[in-house]
């Protein structure tokens, strides 16, 4: 066989007459020869490499992919830096391995990437799972963007976009772009805690641990208007694409398990009839975009904002009442009160406290996947009994009504509830559920209450200054039966909805 490489420059440009039945070396590697001729024409080597892009570039069980060899050649891991890891592989663009981690995963397979999108961002580990890839992504204020620098249980199933930003985004300082890779996140945000009560349910039942994309967004907006057209949505909008192309990058199907939307007391503009107005154009928005990107439109979900320290009614957080009933005509759903939880002067979580509101948000998912109901007890309407030193009250609840005795926010012996706009001062006597309805309520006062815009509130009207400030002003000590252990080892319940209604 001749060896062109090997011979003299001069006669590659004029080689020696070969007859045609004979083969020809014309490049050689030092691995062996990479192209040659013979009587059919070229003859190109290519890499193990190239050759396994090609595979993956195929239609699953084309005769190509299948003929695709069912192992690599050996690859040291010590190209993964010093970890635990073993059976390393080439898969496509990535490295793919066995390795024992930290969390309760410990030992499964991962990937990376051989060569990173950006030399200067390590995208890092992530696990190698089945299932689709999962988006928990939120738009809001501060407070709903805000992470707490701890350990993640399950570090490797949870990523976000590999912009080095992390899971909370730009804060409207500019605008992102989309990223195909996704990398570990350093912070606990609500959508990672999601992930993580998810992840740790799924792990109990030895189900399947798929992968979770999260990214929080939010910026100086002033009014919900200008939240629904400022970079923080615009980039909320650049999320759900990155989630796409992940999906995309790693063959699998990229699914929305929830979308967060919180943004009330930062919004220091409107009216509380303009903040309505406005959340109701911005979830017809989100849908109309959501539906141009080709995603179904998943459970929208917020805390109902029973204020802070310093600001203990508003005519924003009033104007939330109406979605108590209102919004799951638009799949927004309150999966909780804010003031079961503890908070610092500004309505700021604790991680124990982000935790607990986590997986209230799970359980509400979880009903709502399978079609069932998640409501919180909600004040509907009250009206005079024909005893008019009473007031009832109808409430809508899934599940028997309990007035707390315990009165663990430090509501008062009402259990939360009061009168405005009465003609005198309304002394109640009594709050007990009704033997004729288990939804209903009577509410004893001394005398009977008069007044032409006579209200009833539960939770507003509390006294700022009582015993528990270290939860949330607008509270109550009405619940229903449901109960879940947290992981911070507190009994979570389904507490009622801050509400003002006409006493009819």
């Amino acid at each position: 066989m001749t060896n062109l490489t090997d011979s003299d420059p001069k006669a590659i440009q004029n080689p020696s007459p070969v007859s045609p039945d004979q083969d020809q070396t014309i490049l050689r590697a030092a691995n062996g020869d990479v192209l040659r001729a013979d009587k059919t024409g070229l003859v190109l080597r290519l890499s193990d490499r190239v050759i396994h892009d090609i595979a993956d570039r195929l239609p699953q069980g084309s005769s190509a992919n299948m003929s695709r060899p069912s192992h690599s050649p050996h690859i040291d891991p010590d190209v993964l830096g010093d970890i635990d890891a073993w059976d390393v592989r080439v898969d496509g663009e990535w490295h793919v391995f066995h390795a024992r981690m930290p969390g309760p995963a410990s030992a499964r397979l991962f990937r990376r990437l051989i060569v990173p999108d950006d030399i200067e961002i390590d995208a890092g580990i992530i696990a190698d799972c089945g299932g689709p890839l999962v988006g928990y992504v939120s738009l809001g204020g501060l407070r709903r963007a805000t992470g707490h620098k701890v350990a993640l249980q399950f570090p490797y199933h949870i990523v976000a976009p590999a912009d080095d930003i992390g899971a909370v985004g730009m804060g409207g300082v500019e605008e992102s772009e989309v990223s195909r890779c996704g990398m570990q996140i350093q912070e606990l945000t609500r959508d990672a805690a999601v992930a993580e009560a998810s992840l740790q349910s799924r792990y109990e039942d030895f189900r399947q641990l798929p992968l979770h994309f999260v990214r929080a967004e939010h910026d100086g907006s002033s009014s919900i208007q200008e939240l629904a057209k400022g970079t923080a949505y615009k980039n909320f909008l650049t999320n759900l694409q990155s989630l796409i192309a992940l999906a995309e990058r790693l063959n699998k199907t990229p699914v929305l398990g929830a979308i967060g939307l919180e943004y009330t007391l930062e919004d220091c503009q409107s009216t509380g009839d303009a903040w309505r107005e406005g959340l109701y154009d911005l979830l017809l928005q989100i849908s109309s975009d959501l539906k141009k990107l080709g995603l179904r439109r998943p459970s929208i979900l917020a805390m109902f904002d029973c204020g802070t320290r310093f600001i203990h009614d508003h005519e924003i957080l009033r104007a939330q009442c109406e979605f108590a009933w209102s919004g799951q005509n638009f799949g927004f759903h309150f999966s909780c009160p804010s003031y079961m939880f503890k908070c610092d002067s500004y309505g700021h979580l604790d991680t124990s406290a982000l935790r607990e509101v986590a997986e209230m948000e799970l359980a509400a998912l979880n009903a709502l996947d399978q079609d069932q109901e998640w409501i919180c007890p909600t004040v509907l309407l009250a009206e005079r009994d024909p005893d008019p030193h009473v007031i009832r009250v109808k409430c809508r609840a899934l599940a028997p009504l309990i007035l707390d005795a315990t009165d663990p926010f430090g509501a008062g012996a009402q259990f939360g509830f009061s009168f405005e706009g009465a003609d005198a001062p309304v002394e109640i006597l009594e709050v007990t559920l009704a033997t004729d309805d288990k939804q209903d309520l009577l509410i004893t006062c001394k005398s009977p209450p008069q007044g032409a815009d006579l209200k009833l509130r539960y939770g507003f009207g509390q006294n700022p200054e009582r015993a528990r400030l270290d939860y949330p002003p607008i509270c109550g000590a009405l619940r229903d039966t449901w109960q879940q252990q947290s992981s911070t080892g507190r009994l979570l319940h389904r507490w009622a909805l801050p509400a003002v209604v006409p006493v009819h």
